[in-house]
């Protein structure tokens, strides 16, 4: 058995705080449209210096995700103790503001803040797109909608890529995602990592190891399990000396590469009773084929070296 998020108290004293004691102008704000954004259907996320407002709307998936979210960063958490693998992945959460509308929104650190050029792609991952207790209608509906991400255990639902040699973003929604398959999903991985110059290894190996810890995590944790979640990528795009190159061997003479790597949205997940031993296999499943995607990008790199006598 296994509880829905909603079973989980919404923090209300975070909520009324933020609603009395209004102390960021929203009028300020600029609205932000992410690689996934849902602006399209009028929920527009905004950002202010280092904070990225999500909001929560009038259903229960924003409600869901506060409440996730207030779960896991309280102080009884251990996923957010020091030392936890955790706390590398997971977006810093300060409470939830309101503006003069009464309209809430999930407070979280902006991940692109410290990017001049940030490159993002963001990854559903799981086989299982619909929920536990899902209608039969609606689980048959998901499944021939999204059939090759139960063979992957991700799916690419949106990014922007600084093209160095154009200047500008390019930029994919999830239609082009749409069009992957099994057969080609890792070319979408190596689009993003292409810059128009160059493939940038080293932020393939950066991110690699970053998400190294996040598969660790799921493997060790019986806690939790999600659906409709995102792994979110980012690296600094504007690489002022062009050092990176796939034809380069070595990156250790290099200036440090700006990575990150994110578990993001949570509108969709489920708490583990007491002595529940339950793993979320279809995030796990999902997480090995993207390092497996990156292994072979890493690969074919290693190739391009050799080929071109880079020894």
């Amino acid at each position: 058995m296994s509880s829905l998020a909603t079973d989980v108290q919404v923090g209300n004293t975070n909520g009324e705080e933020a609603c009395t004691n209004l102390k960021i102008d929203f009028n300020a704000m600029k609205s932000v449209t992410t690689v996934n954004s849902r602006s399209k259907k009028g929920r527009k996320s905004l950002f202010f210096n280092n904070l990225f407002f999500k909001p929560i709307g009038h259903d229960i998936r924003g409600k869901k995700e506060q409440a996730f979210y207030e779960e896991i960063w309280s102080n009884q958490s251990k996923h957010t103790a020091p030392g936890s693998l955790a706390l590398g992945f997971l977006p810093k959460y300060y409470g939830v503001e309101c503006n003069e509308k009464n309209e809430k929104f999930i407070k979280i650190g902006n991940l692109e803040a410290e990017y001049r050029k940030p490159c993002v792609i963001d990854l559903k991952i799981g086989t299982q797109t619909y929920d536990e207790d899902a209608s039969d209608e609606k689980k048959e509906k998901q499944i021939k909608k999204f059939k090759y991400q139960q063979l992957l255990g991700y799916r690419l639902t949106g990014m922007k890529v600084y093209d160095l040699q154009q200047q500008c973003y390019r930029k994919y929604d999830s239609d082009y995602g749409k069009h992957m398959t099994n057969l080609n999903a890792g070319q979408g991985l190596l689009n993003y990592f292409f810059n128009g110059r160059c493939i940038r290894l080293d932020a393939v190996l950066s991110i690699k190891s970053q998400l190294e810890y996040v598969l660790k995590w799921f493997e060790e944790q019986t806690d939790y399990r999600f659906y409709g979640h995102s792994l979110l990528f980012l690296y600094e795009g504007l690489d002022d000396t062009n050092s990176y190159s796939s034809s380069n061997k070595s990156t250790n003479t290099n200036p440090p590469i700006l990575t990150s790597v994110k578990l993001i949205d949570f509108a969709h997940w489920y708490k583990s009773k007491p002595g529940e031993n339950r793993k979320d296999c279809g995030s796990i499943k999902g997480i090995k084929h993207i390092l497996k995607a990156l292994t072979s990008i890493e690969k074919y790199c290693t190739d391009v070296q050799v080929a071109l006598g880079d020894n």
